[in-house]
């Protein structure tokens, strides 16, 4: 019951709840975001109250309240326009406002956050929000995309993996785009973007699948820490985060590179659902550093084909009444 509970409220929270407006712009009355699987000691620091408070799995968070991590803790964001954010450990955060715009059809939110200190990882998903990150040095707007920050001794760092990000500061600004970073910058430096010095590299050893309905195919997936200057191995044991678009692709919650910074794991993949009319045969595997300490190692990807059969389809057509009907099946080869 507590594990349906806590499904309602995501799902409340990604779709986004009612307010109502005339100006259209208005802020948010609903929670603009909620916590989830949380691990160690998380605290909330509700904008009402100074006193910290155990977080609950579901924990709704409203403007003005922060998220704080214990140093063995971690803990999972959902924002309202299903954007996600990881707190790492020791890591404290700010939601400092959300304002919700009803003027089109399609719901936009716009967040604005505040890393007071540790290490966050963010996928920023396109279309449903903008949203603004101001760290002690700088500020960043960004639209979609997977980024890292950290906020240490008063000093900044932004690193993008995917997307496109806007940093400011007092001096200057810059586009910072994937596979660039701004490492420990300060709010009168000179914002100059230099390659991600680390990043996972995902290979297989096969990248086409034909797929029949029934079938379910075993392969391997190897990661490895790279250093994207020399190309060498990273020689780092680090955990590590597996996710995909497809449904039917098996995938470990996470997985342990050992002290040479390589992993290999087994997968399974399966062929489209039956109804599925609108999967175009391209499945992407992405992986990141899920802990403290990845602030400067961007995450990797890898795009795997599917060559499934159309569904089974026939017509028949009635010699008394003369009119055509049709059969569907499962996908089949021909």
């Amino acid at each position: 019951m507590k594990g349906l509970l806590v499904f309602i409220i995501v799902l409340y929270i990604v779709l986004g709840g009612h307010v109502l407006s005339a100006q259209g712009l208005v802020k948010n009355q609903n929670a603009p975001g909620v916590l989830t699987q949380l691990s160690g000691r998380v605290e909330v620091i509700k904008k009402e109250s100074p006193d910290p408070i155990r977080a609950e799995e579901g924990e709704l968070l409203y403007t003005g309240d922060q998220i704080k991590t214990s140093e063995t803790a971690q803990a999972t964001l959902l924002l309202r326009g299903g954007s996600r954010i990881q707190l790492y450990a020791k890591t404290q955060l700010s939601l400092d406002e959300s304002i919700e715009n009803q003027d089109s059809q399609a719901r936009f939110f716009h967040h604005q956050l505040r890393l007071i200190s540790g290490e966050l990882w963010a996928n920023f998903l396109p279309f449903r929000q903008a949203l603004q990150i101001h760290l002690s040095q700088v500020s960043v707007d960004v639209w979609s995309g997977i980024l890292r920050f950290q906020e240490s001794q008063q000093a900044s760092t932004v690193l993008v993996s995917e997307g496109l990000a806007t940093v400011s500061n007092s001096h200057s600004q810059v586009k910072l785009s994937a596979g660039s970073w701004l490492s420990q910058v300060k709010t009168k430096d000179d914002l100059k973007p230099k390659p991600i010095p680390y990043h996972l590299k995902l290979f297989t050893e096969k990248y086409n699948f034909r797929l029949q309905s029934a079938d379910e195919v075993f392969f391997k997936l190897g990661l490895q820490l790279i250093d994207t200057e020399t190309g060498e191995n990273l020689q780092k044991s680090m955990n590590v985060y597996l996710d995909s678009n497809y449904y039917h692709l098996i995938l470990p919650k996470e997985v342990k590179l050992d002290q040479h910074g390589f992993a290999m794991v087994l997968l399974s993949i399966k062929a489209p659902k039956f109804d599925d009319k609108s999967f175009n045969g391209q499945v992407i595997i992405r992986a990141g550093v899920h802990q403290l300490g990845g602030y400067n190692q961007g995450d990797g990807h890898l795009l795997l084909n599917i060559n499934a059969p159309p569904r089974f389809r026939r017509f028949h057509s009635s010699a008394k009444t003369g009119t055509l009907t049709q059969e569907e099946g499962p996908r089949q080869l021909f």
